[in-house]
């Protein structure tokens, strides 16, 4: 799961990816969080890979809105 986050609250994504990694992965399944990695295009991740975009109200990066909205229209998964 790639944790994106805008630049504002950056370190949320750090917190959600401990959360994560210490509340799912029990009985051997769970999820890989990954947070501050730079975006590829849609072509670079496979169909196990799901995104959860955490934006604040305000404070958006266009840039990084534009990257996340390339992948939801490339039919990407994520989380809600």
């Amino acid at each position: 799961m790639t944790i994106i986050a805008s630049p504002a609250i950056a370190p949320i994504g750090a917190w959600l990816e401990q959360l994560l990694a210490e509340s799912t992965g029990k009985i051997g399944r769970g999820l890989i969080p990954v947070a501050d990695e730079p975006l590829a295009g849609p072509e670079a991740y496979g169909k196990d890979r799901i995104f959860a975009y955490v934006e604040l109200a305000g404070a958006h990066d266009p840039a990084q809105r534009a990257a996340v909205t390339a992948l939801a229209e490339a039919g990407t998964r994520w989380s809600r």
